[in-house]
């Protein structure tokens, strides 16, 4: 039997929407020290705390107490479009949000309101600077990808002092020094060459602030996109429409894929007749043009907030394959259809095609090919969805 391709599908972003517009209605403005714990100023008896670190290095929570008015419902800040109407109030901050060098953080102190509008009884600055901001940075280092750029690490910083250095290290013992630069803005290319696989540290350092991040180096295995939240619970729907008579029994393998997958994620795939966060379909010539000698399927998901939401597997109505039940192999060694569904799935829960023939992840297949999940898949959907 010929080789066939397996492709997978475009990886759709969906933005959050913005924060609508606010109606701001100010009745009085303090002003808070911009270091350590702010000493509370007051106007018309209103009192406004933010406690926090003045410099950012890391995800940090700022405490905000409000007191000497009872119309006050919540905080609110303006640059990262963050509310919070739980007491004790708290905002978060980051490096990743917010851009390298000094902020003046205004904080709202907010009245009761259904609505994107809300009256201002308050509000207090905070100063605070970030050292260091990573735009982006590899958190997979994949050497077996198929797409070159993943092979390598790739990180872009900025700064709010001149000069940067970055070392990759496995706790305390630096492993690679990566260089230093003399700019603001700084980009790296590494190749992992002698450097074993396994989880890292990515410190980045200047002005005396580091910034650490986990980077890790795959086995033989490469992500496509951001998988699901872990340890939960997705619906899939299959739709028949548009099966062939060859691909009688092909839901049997479905569920069969499923549960191959969940012992190995800690997800569980529930079946739903309608709806379902994953949907398995067929598609004809509009999707497939080239018909039998096109791709056997598709597998991806949509992205929103930095986690998959939804995800999609269609399947190749003029696909020869598909008409080969099981998990097993035929007489000339080529793989049966539960080898292309676990593939497609595969892309679904975030794995991208390698290099490696020895991989179900390999995109094209052909005699002696895997027909299930080999150790390649098992590492790469371990460690995309750890154990809960």
């Amino acid at each position: 039997m010929p080789s066939i391709n397996l492709r997978s599908g475009r990886v759709r972003v969906a933005l959050a929407a913005a924060l609508g517009a606010l109606v701001v209605v100010p009745v009085a403005v303090n002003s808070l020290s911009p270091a350590g714990a702010s000493t509370p100023l007051s106007a018309a008896g209103l009192k406004i705390t933010v406690s926090g670190p003045a410099t950012v290095i890391a995800t940090q929570a700022y405490k905000i107490t409000v007191s000497g008015d009872d119309r006050v419902c919540g905080v609110m800040e303006g640059t990262t479009n963050q509310i919070d109407r739980t007491k004790p109030y708290r905002l978060t901050f980051s490096p990743k949000n917010l851009s390298a060098g000094p902020h003046k953080l205004s904080i709202a102190a907010i009245g009761c309101s259904d609505t994107n509008s809300f009256p201002v009884y308050g509000s207090a600055t905070k100063t605070v600077t970030v050292p260091v901001h990573v735009e982006s940075y590899s958190r997979w280092i994949a050497p077996a990808s198929s797409t070159a750029a993943d092979r390598k690490l790739a990180l872009k910083v900025s700064t709010a002092q001149a000069g940067v250095t970055v070392k990759l290290m496995r706790g305390s013992k630096t492993v690679r020094s990566l260089g230093s630069r003399s700019t603001k803005a700084a980009t790296y290319r590494w190749k992992p060459a002698g450097v074993a696989q396994g989880d890292y540290t990515l410190a980045v350092t200047s002005g005396g602030s580091t910034v650490k991040m986990r980077t890790t180096i795959t086995n033989g295995w490469a992500p496509m996109q951001a998988p699901f939240p872990r340890c939960k619970t997705l619906t899939w729907r299959y739709d028949a429409s548009g099966e062939p008579a060859r691909a009688a029994g092909i839901e049997k393998d479905l569920r069969g894929a499923f549960t191959r997958v969940s012992k190995v994620t800690g997800l569980t795939f529930k079946q739903v007749r309608t709806g379902g966060t994953i949907t398995v379909d067929w598609g004809g010539a509009a999707r497939f043009p080239d018909g039998g000698n096109d791709a056997a399927g598709v597998g991806g998901s949509t992205v929103s907030g930095g986690r998959a939401v939804s995800g999609g597997l269609t399947l190749n109505t003029a696909s020869t394959w598909v008409g080969a039940a099981g998990f097993g192999h035929d007489a000339n060694a080529f793989p049966a259809r539960g080898g292309l569904i676990l593939h497609e799935l595969g892309h679904v829960l975030g794995l991208g095609h390698v290099t490696s023939k020895k991989a179900l992840m390999y995109p094209v297949s052909s005699n002696g090919s895997p027909s299930t999940l080999t150790a390649y898949e098992r590492a790469g959907l371990k460690a995309l969805y750890p154990a809960c």
